[in-house]
């Protein structure tokens, strides 16, 4: 086998590879600014979250926050995917991220209204459904107060697999081996 049909070989693995790891992305959004009369509602939130398109499942949930609603301490989450308001799972384009602060007091939802932009989401930004953010008090006395956010950043990545991360690795030191031999072959003996 010649070195360049080896080569060949190692390239067409690792863009297999590549391929396969595009099952998890990561949404990330950023200075959601959510602003309300009510000041407990308004605030600055950045976070992030794990999205395995091929369980529909979220993980990893992380958030930042500013202001009276603190999201910054231990959070619970829900996350709905194809289910309308009293419909059975998959009947709908839906989608729902409910993220609760440590005291249940309040919560950080993502519900963008045009879900089918977004189910499943394709990496590329998403600035315009940053607008989709609500901040809501979940206390018996507040239930009704809801903030929309005003501006913000959303984007989505794919989440390289620690396997694609040590294949790419093995093939640049093939490279830089490879190019190491034909030096050494190139040089002229005496």
């Amino acid at each position: 086998m010649t070195v360049r049909r080896i080569l060949v070989l190692v390239l067409l693995a690792l863009s297999f590879s590549t391929v396969a790891a595009a099952d998890e992305l990561q949404v990330t959004f950023s200075n959601v600014d959510v602003t309300k009369q009510i000041p407990s509602f308004s605030g600055t939130y950045s976070g992030s979250w794990i999205w395995d398109t091929s369980t529909d499942t979220i993980s990893d949930v992380i958030v930042h926050s500013t202001g009276p609603a603190d999201f910054n301490g231990p959070i619970t989450w829900s996350a709905s995917f194809g289910r309308g308001l009293g419909q059975p799972a998959g009947t709908s384009d839906l989608f729902l991220l409910a993220i609760l602060t440590a005291d249940q007091t309040a919560s950080l939802n993502f519900f963008p209204q045009d879900s089918l932009a977004f189910l499943p989401p394709v990496p590329g930004e998403y600035d315009s459904l940053t607008q989709e953010f609500f901040v809501n008090c979940v206390s018996a006395t507040c239930s009704v107060n809801t903030a929309q956010a005003q501006s913000g950043q959303l984007a989505v990545v794919k989440v390289a697999e620690p396997g694609v991360l040590a294949l790419t690795g093995v093939g640049f030191v093939f490279l830089i081996s490879l190019l190491c031999f034909r030096r050494r072959q190139a040089t002229p003996r005496l």
